[in-house]
């Protein structure tokens, strides 16, 4: 009965790993079909890698959003600790 079990149980995990391997197989084909059909087209910066300086506007926004999440976490936590005693 062990080794039926221990039977089931290395063919079900070689079918799930072979499963497994030929998505990953069939997702690079894909990607690489798409990137000869598409192309991968114009690079664009992301944001981080932009060397430009934020702009005094840009700066305001975030320092305003850094604010409320602070004074909205602040505000949480003294609710939390009023609930708990």
């Amino acid at each position: 009965m062990f080794a039926e079990g221990l039977m089931l149980m290395v063919l079900g995990m070689s079918v799930v790993f072979l499963f497994l391997g030929l998505l990953v197989l069939t997702i690079k084909a894909t990607s690489f079909v798409l990137r000869k059909i598409i192309g991968n087209g114009p690079e664009e910066k992301s944001p981080a890698a932009r060397t430009s300086v934020p702009e005094k506007k840009d700066k305001a926004a975030i320092a305003a959003i850094v604010a409320s999440a602070f004074d909205y976490s602040r505000v949480m936590s003294v609710k939390a600790a009023d609930n708990n005693g």
